[in-house]
């Protein structure tokens, strides 16, 4: 080899060495000089998670923190380890040896701060949520139920109870049974109205939210008549005369 191809191979690597320092890239490659080593301070990152590396941990070293030759990859592989989890939705056990968590999520719910432990809304009997999505509300709402039916049930049941209180099951005029539930139904129904406005806001289905006041006010007073006429056809009084007072207001 001349002696000018040896001049401009050593200038060559002159110029590599000059370009590596310019564009940093013994910050990124393993280099075969590298002045900087402190194997005290990677020690105590190797034995801490990363996430919980702190100031504290390496300011005893006195020194602006470098990692040695050797293992200057094993700390990118940890950093890139550790973005890509803070990526993923879900509780790690080491790295990368989970899914993303598919556990069902709660509301929380703490109606005392002192409580210690955390208690969850689910949906029981009775009760529906409704979830419109992420970032949406979960609304709660009563579920089940016959908005109409159920009054006249409650009365009709409340009839029945009373009667055998006072006599005997076998003694019960059955057809009187409608005209308590319908009068039972009447004063339902007519509560619901006032509701209206409060049931629509917690999504809580009454007739008079299904059917509006007006068609609730006509049902109402179609059931007070039936009550009137059955009280006045088995002459009962104990109906009648409540049935009698409370036709003008419907």
């Amino acid at each position: 080899m001349s002696h000018e191809s040896r001049e401009a191979i050593i200038r060559a690597e002159e110029q590599l060495k000059q370009l590596g320092k310019e564009l940093e890239l013994d910050r990124y490659l393993r280099v075969d000089e590298d002045p900087y080593p402190s194997k005290r301070v990677f020690k105590l990152l190797k034995n801490l998670d990363l996430e919980a590396v702190s100031f504290s941990n390496v300011q005893s070293a006195g020194n602006p923190m470098h990692i040695e030759k050797l293992n200057r990859q094993e700390l990118f592989d940890l950093v890139l380890v550790n973005f890509a989890r803070l990526c993923v939705d879900g509780e790690w056990d080491g790295l990368l040896t989970a899914g993303g968590g598919t556990a069902a999520e709660y509301v929380v719910m703490a109606l005392d701060a002192t409580l210690t432990n955390e208690r969850v809304l689910t949906a029981g009997a009775g009760i529906t949520l409704a979830d419109g999505g992420a970032g949406s509300t979960v609304t709660i709402s009563s579920g089940g139920g016959n908005p109409g039916l159920d009054p006249a049930l409650i009365g009709a049941g409340l009839w029945v109870v009373g009667v055998a209180a006072v006599g005997s099951i076998s003694d019960i005029n059955w057809a009187s049974l409608v005209g308590y539930a319908c009068a039972w139904t009447a004063v339902c129904l007519m509560s619901m109205i006032p509701d209206m406005k409060g049931d629509r806001t917690t999504k809580k289905i009454t007739f008079a939210v299904k059917y509006g006041a007006r068609v609730t006010a006509r049902v109402s007073t179609l059931m007070v008549i039936v009550s009137l006429t059955y009280s006045v056809y088995y002459k009962d009084i104990v109906l009648l005369i409540p049935a009698i007072i409370s036709l003008p207001f419907f």
